[in-house]
């Protein structure tokens, strides 16, 4: 097996490959991390006859996380006031703003 082309070092990935009969190979991942383990994966089947491989992606989600959270405000009357808030993950959130006791979004 391999990742992004280079053969898996099990102990940096924190994973285990094994095989269960002669026909059947598992790669566990202890604690994925999407900077560790996203790429693209390759097992690899041969025998004195030939050899076969199959490529598949790994995209690793990540539910959003504050990168920086709104602050309560005072507002003075008539003047501007500004909300401001960032979140990161994979894939990349959608921010809307809601009010109490409004049926409205704002994005």
């Amino acid at each position: 097996m391999a990742q992004d082309g280079q053969p898996i070092d099990e102990k940096t990935l924190g994973a285990t490959a094994s095989r269960t009969n002669d026909y059947t190979s598992f790669l566990s991942i202890v604690a994925v991390r999407q900077e560790l383990h996203r790429g693209l994966y390759t097992c690899v089947a041969s025998n004195p006859a030939a050899s076969a491989n199959y490529t598949a992606p790994m995209l690793v989600r990540v539910g959003p996380r504050w990168q920086h959270q709104p602050e309560d405000k005072a507002a003075i009357l008539g003047q501007p006031l500004i909300f401001d808030c960032q979140a990161h993950g994979f894939p990349i959130p959608v921010i809307r703003w809601k009010k109490e006791r409004c049926r409205c979004t704002f994005h």
